[in-house]
């Protein structure tokens, strides 16, 4: 029984990720503040540090603006203890311009921490990226 419990949270857990790049990828700002907490904190691979969900979802604005960002999320591992989940993955990114239709592609590492909320679900506390590849750029050698 506690096995069922645990695998239906690790379910629910990656379907976050699953509607978190839908939602990145469709612009759709008011579902990824949906899938977020409050006091939600993600980490950059740069080492931008954004706290908060009205200054994360206003983050994503200005990007979405600009950018359209298609994300492949591979998990690697899902602990689950209690109300907080640790999901480790594998983040493969292309961001392309609207203005010029140039596009970049990286890899990266995440953490992310999610927090069960009653009558919610799982929702997004944390989030640490770090950028592992990138490729050349298309004009240099």
């Amino acid at each position: 029984m506690m096995g069922d419990l645990r695998d239906e949270d690790i379910r629910e857990i990656r379907s976050v990720a699953v509607r978190w790049t839908e939602a990145v990828e469709a612009g759709d700002i008011e579902l990824l503040g949906s899938l977020m907490t409050d006091d939600v904190v993600v980490i950059h691979g740069d080492g931008r540090l954004i706290c908060g969900r009205e200054a994360v979802v206003n983050d994503f604005t200005r990007a979405l603006r600009d950018f359209s960002v298609r994300q492949r999320v591979e998990s690697e591992e899902t602990i689950v203890a209690g109300e907080w989940a640790f999901d480790r993955a594998n983040v493969h990114t292309t961001v392309s311009s609207r203005k010029t239709g140039d596009s970049k592609q990286f890899d990266s590492r995440s953490v992310t921490i999610l927090r069960k909320e009653s009558g919610v679900g799982w929702r997004v506390a944390r989030v640490i990226g770090v950028v592992c590849s990138q490729p050349p750029h298309p004009h240099r050698r």
